[in-house]
């Protein structure tokens, strides 16, 4: 393994999964959230994660990448009904050994949807840990515990980083902002918001069983200074039941503010 000048031992793995042509199975996008999920259960030590429509990028420490792969897709061909017929081949991972191609990775990772022409800013790109890098994420799919050296890295010099790419014509180099003025969205806008945020359902997030739900009702409801009845509203919940969510739990108040950023910027 090799060894950089900053005293850290450095070997990662770079992975493409491809479906087969003319396919595009990333586009659908419950096989989007079981991807996902599938990587927060079985993968420890990511460091940058894209979907794209036919294809994903997956940057990771772990050895075992190539068999992590093809159980994602055994799991994939199971839930959805598709065959081994319906992926690419699995190429070898390229390895990464030094600092500077680790980082360009996760930049070239990040900027494959502005690349393609998907967006214009690599924030736009729900399927992509560039969000959770930033913070904008109830539970980032990252683990900067293989390369301490990351967790030096500010957030406005990440984005700014992957932003600055001269190859790519990026649009939005701007962190988010939060707007103290009224957000002016619907409830469905809202939403929409939250289940973008949240990556999953409005309706699943509801779920009496869902512990997600604890979290969620007191994040939206002070992050946005909402009125208890507007909150029982939205979340079909009674005042009381409101009431009772709200003092078991205070959101932190970073993310209050992620959140609240998250939803006045219109590019998520």
């Amino acid at each position: 393994m090799a060894s950089s000048l900053l005293g850290e031992s450095f070997m990662w793995n770079h992975l493409v999964f491809r479906s087969r042509e003319h396919t595009s199975h990333f586009a659908r996008e419950n096989i989007c959230r079981e991807t996902w999920s599938f990587f927060r259960e079985n993968c420890k030590d990511i460091l940058a994660l894209i979907l794209m429509p036919n294809h994903l990028h997956l940057a990771t420490t772990q050895d075992y990448s190539e068999e992590l792969i093809i159980e994602l897709r055994r799991q994939l061909n199971r839930s959805f009904g598709l065959r081994v017929q319906d992926w690419d081949i699995i190429p070898a991972p390229e390895k990464i050994t030094d600092l500077i191609k680790l980082k360009r990775t996760i930049r070239y990772i990040h900027l494959n949807s502005c690349r393609s022409k998907l967006t214009r800013d690599p924030l736009a790109w729900k399927w992509s840990t560039h969000r959770d890098w930033l913070g904008y994420s109830d539970s980032p799919l990252l683990s900067l515990s293989s390369c301490p050296s990351l967790k030096s890295w500010r957030r406005d010099q990440f984005h700014y980083y992957v932003n600055a790419d001269p190859t790519v014509d990026v649009q939005g180099t701007l962190l988010p902002q939060a707007d103290l003025t009224p957000f002016g969205l619907s409830e469905e806008g809202l939403k929409q918001k939250i289940e973008c945020y949240f990556r999953l359902p409005f309706d699943d997030l509801l779920k009496p069983r869902n512990p997600i739900k604890q979290q969620l009702v007191p994040l939206v409801a002070q992050s946005l200074e909402m009125k208890t009845a507007t909150a029982s509203e939205l979340f079909h919940l009674t005042p009381r039941q409101i009431q009772k969510y709200l003092q078991c739990l205070i959101a932190q108040p970073t993310a209050m503010q992620r959140f609240r950023e998250f939803v006045c910027d219109p590019r998520f």
